[in-house]
């Protein structure tokens, strides 16, 4: 009976302990969880526990606490279990937990292995608010790592060539996740292989206290293998646990990137330069040998496998094939497209009329009613196409192609600029080469005979001094009124018949090379700018180029070159002054200056006779030659000339 009633207390005394148990497991601040040594998951949680983590008692024990613990925290969390596996000495340590609502929160964990049933429990106290506070109160050095961390450029510590530290825009930079993958490692891991034997050096002399470069351009891999320009400045610094180097560094791509397109624009700029320096002294036979020359040239640098000309007929019903280069293993097109209908491509044709660049990248992209382009494309294996129009005088007389035969293609923009700066001084050299042709068959007539070939030449003459009038309505006359001034000028100052012809001709002729300055500049209603007017002054070397071979019995070329330059040495282009001037060229260019004065241009009204006179007057002998200014205000002043 005694027995009975002992092993009924203790039974009541194991039933209140349990519940005692019970009772402060539920009522302590700490958190208490039981988990499974094998994969860490929970077996147990108190009510602190969830409270603080969030989370309802089944979604808490379907997780395991490593998957909980911070990333950079998880390696230290496995490296502290493992020594209390082999340890009976207890301490605790901080680890940042993940709540349900994603937030971070510091716990301070003391574990205790129970190895009866391979569990462990973790006893840990709530410290993220204690940690706020230091957060707040931080020592010098903690705010240097917190400044360190925040910064915005790639920082990394490293003491013997091994990383001690680095920030987040580190990871960033070289595309890691967690620096507790780059801890402990080797800094010469995020360096290119063909630069590691160099910074292997660089960080031996200054292990040894030597003299090392402060920064320099290498070149960084990133954890993908990637290699990419990198800039590294390395200073020395001084930790409480010794001496370190400090490295800021900066991906230089981007600039990387800039000074490459800048390098390309300049060499783009520096090469239509130098074409149409070339263009410009180029005598008339050598044109079709250097627009040949040309291509080459914009094929190779724009990386292209196939560059050409095309021109339309007199008429503009046919187009062919006139000039092409091919890359060393592109086969050549010209000789299959001669005399071809344009007829036959009305897709293309309409959008060269538009008088805008072609693009195509790919010819399945084509529409239906450009079929034809596409069997042209599919035939000579192009994968892309860019064409330029050829335009002159605001008329298509052909177009400038380009082809890209091993793969697809996107033209940049100094590419584009390019390709259609060489269209325009293309059209200008073989409508130069065609007037040429002209010139030629009109002289050729006129050696048949000396009375009727003057009469022919003066005849083509005036005809070429039309060509300026149809091109630029604003200015129409303006030859022919100067050419009628001069001739009465030189009557006038009694100079001989032959001299006054000739004088004729060259004020028929002194503007004929502004049909090289584009129309839209010429009838400018408003004021030039300066590269405006520099490119207005080009047309007296123009048209002195244009017309220096035909055989004139008279010095026209040179009286055309030299119908701007002044008394004083103030005009151009040679600058020349007094004596060096051609008389020709000073009767021209009074004529010239009163003509334009008395009429209409776009950019102001006409003024009267009595303003261009006064002009001449005031500056005679300054700027214009004194016996042609008085010559021409005798006409005037004696109304002996009238323009009509």
């Amino acid at each position: 009976m005694a027995v009975d009633r002992k092993n009924q207390s203790y039974n009541e005394l194991q039933h209140i302990s349990a519940r005692f148990n019970q009772f402060i497991l539920d009522n302590t601040r700490d958190l208490i969880a039981i988990h499974n040594l094998s994969d860490l998951s929970y077996e147990y949680v108190n009510p602190a526990t969830l409270k603080a983590l969030g989370y309802e008692k089944e979604e808490l024990l379907a997780k395991n606490a490593i998957g909980l613990v911070h990333p950079d925290d998880k390696e230290r969390f496995l490296i502290y279990l493992k020594e209390h596996l082999h340890n009976s000495v207890r301490h605790h340590e901080e680890f940042r937990y993940q709540k349900k609502d994603g937030v971070y929160i510091w716990l301070e964990v003391t574990i205790d292995v129970i190895l009866e049933n391979s569990s462990i429990v973790t006893i840990s106290r709530d410290i993220n608010r204690l940690k706020q506070d230091k957060e707040h109160q931080q020592s010098p050095g903690d705010l240097f790592y917190t400044l360190l961390e925040q910064a915005p450029v790639a920082i990394g510590i490293d003491r013997d060539g091994r990383n001690l530290f680095v920030n987040g825009a580190f990871l960033d930079l070289f595309g890691y996740e967690s620096n507790a993958e780059l801890l402990g490692a080797s800094i010469l891991n995020q360096v290119a292989p063909s630069f590691r034997d160099e910074i292997a050096e660089h960080l031996s002399l200054r292990s040894e206290g030597r003299v090392s470069p402060y920064w320099q351009e290498i070149q960084g891999q990133r954890k993908d293998g990637s290699i990419f320009p990198l800039l590294v400045q390395v200073y020395s610094i001084h930790l409480p646990n010794g001496p370190a180097n400090i490295a800021f560094l900066t991906d230089l791509s981007g600039q990387k990137q800039a000074e490459a397109a800048m390098k390309q624009h300049i060499a783009a700029q520096t090469l239509i330069l130098e074409i149409s320096d070339i263009f410009h002294k180029l005598s008339l036979e050598d044109i079709d040998a250097m627009i040949n020359n040309t291509l080459k040239m914009i094929g190779e640098f724009d990386n292209n496998d196939r560059s050409y000309v095309f021109l339309l007929s007199e008429d503009g019903s046919t187009i062919t094939n006139t000039h092409e280069w091919c890359r060393q293993g592109i086969q050549a097109a010209s000789t299959e497209i001669q005399n071809i209908p344009v007829s036959l491509y009305p897709w293309g044709m309409e959008k060269l009329h538009t008088i805008k660049h072609i693009y195509i990248p790919r010819a399945n992209d084509l529409p239906p009613e450009a079929h034809r382009e596409k069997e042209i494309m599919k035939a000579h294996s192009v994968q892309s196409v860019f064409i330029v129009p050829m335009i002159l005088e605001n008329q298509l007389i052909g177009f400038l192609g380009f082809d890209s035969v091993r793969s697809e293609k996107i033209w940049s923009k100094e590419s584009i600029m390019i390709l259609e700066s060489v269209a325009h001084i293309f059209a200008n050299a073989i409508q130069r080469k065609k007037y040429n042709l002209y010139l030629n068959q009109a002289i050729q007539v006129l050696e048949t005979g000396l009375d009727r070939m003057q009469k022919i030449m003066m005849q083509f003459v005036s005809s070429l001094g039309t060509v300026l009038d149809i091109r630029d309505p604003h200015t129409s006359g303006h030859q022919r009124k100067v050419a009628k001034l001069a001739e009465a000028i030189a009557e006038e100052m009694k100079l001989s018949e032959d001299q006054t012809k000739g004088i004729a001709v060259a004020g028929t002729l002194h503007d004929i090379g502004t049909i090289k300055v584009p129309t839209e500049i010429m009838s400018k209603p408003q004021g030039l700018s300066d590269i405006e007017f520099e490119l207005i002054k080009t047309h007296s070397q123009a048209g002195y180029e244009i017309v220096k071979e035909i055989d004139f019995p008279w010095p026209v070329a040179e009286a055309i070159l030299q119908h701007h330059e002044r008394m004083n040495g103030t005009g151009y282009p040679r600058k020349l002054a007094g004596d060096d001037i051609l008389l020709e060229a000073k009767i021209v260019a009074v004529a010239d200056v009163v003509e334009a004065i008395t009429s209409h241009r776009p950019h102001r009204k006409a003024l009267d006779i009595d303003m261009a006179l006064d002009e001449i007057s005031h500056n005679s002998g300054i700027l214009y030659d004194t016996d042609v200014v008085e010559a021409c205000m005798r006409l005037f002043r004696e109304e002996r000339f009238n323009w009509n």
